[in-house]
């Protein structure tokens, strides 16, 4: 069985299914493809050839026979019920925002996560603050900032594009000046309130942005905890792609391959 239809899972299942193993894989969307599907939307550069790594997995999965079973969440109470059907257990859960990050924070009830918004489920209003300039918060940023939303975005580090590939960087920096994207780097969320957002710059210096909606687009966290939950429910446990570390979809697609040939 594998947890999660990413791009890590999906890969995982099918190479696995090649070498003849019987496959199944769990995944609590309505769709396969994970936190791809809305990235993908969004991204200003290629996202025809994104969603095509996302058809490719349909066509392969039932070109080899994987068993897709979405709209399920693999708990442990689930998991239960269908230890008896496997011997081996891939955790593909892929990662999230960690809004538990930002639990300090006074107003944090209305800062919403940007995969959600990526993903069509939360909508944004005319000025937008995004919290984290890595490549999700640059690509949630520059759609709503094409869309026309007032975008300005907030990096604590000293820089953005931090987890974009070298060769890419200079795409988001171009983007951002064309779309007139306000940047503030070394610098802190204080507050949120109805009206916008309290900062504060590396000096200290407090300043407050107005705005609709505060999207949170870091940190991201990996779904290790069905790690924990199911170490004693099946012989073989093993994991792949963000679900082990946040990264791109390179190496989630890497990695999803080379356990398929280990199982």
């Amino acid at each position: 069985m594998v947890i999660g239809a990413g791009p890590a899972g999906m890969e995982c299942a099918i190479t696995a299914a090649k070498r003849g193993h019987d496959v199944t894989v769990y995944e609590r969307g309505e769709r396969i493809g994970g936190n791809l599907l809305g990235y993908a939307s969004r991204d200003l550069a290629r996202p025809e050839d994104l969603l095509s790594v996302i058809r490719h997995y349909e066509v392969m999965a039932a070109k080899r026979g994987v068993k897709l079973v979405l709209r399920t969440e693999a708990n442990p109470k689930f998991m239960r019920s269908v230890l008896h059907q496997y011997d081996v257990c891939v955790v593909a859960a892929g990662a999230r925002v960690d809004l538990q990050a930002y639990a300090h924070i006074e107003g944090r009830e209305r800062i919403v996560d940007a995969l959600e918004v990526a993903a069509g489920r939360e909508a944004a209003g005319k000025r937008v603050v995004v919290i984290g300039g890595n490549k999700v918060g640059l690509v949630v940023a520059e759609s709503l900032g094409k869309a026309g939303s007032e975008v300005v975005l907030l990096e604590s580090g000293k820089r953005i594009a931090e987890d974009v590939m070298p060769t890419f960087k200079w795409r988001h920096t171009a983007w951002v000046e064309e779309l007139g994207i306000r940047v503030l780097t070394a610098t802190r969320l204080l507050k949120v309130t109805p009206l916008g957002v309290l900062v504060a710059d590396a000096k200290g210096a407090q300043t407050t942005l107005p705005a609709d909606t505060v999207i949170a687009a870091a940190p991201r966290r990996s779904n290790q905890e069905l790690f924990a939950e199911f170490e004693w429910m099946v012989d073989e446990l093993h994991g792949c792609g963000d679900a082990l570390m946040p990264r791109g979809l390179d190496a989630a697609i890497h990695e999803g391959y080379r356990l398929g040939v280990r199982l």
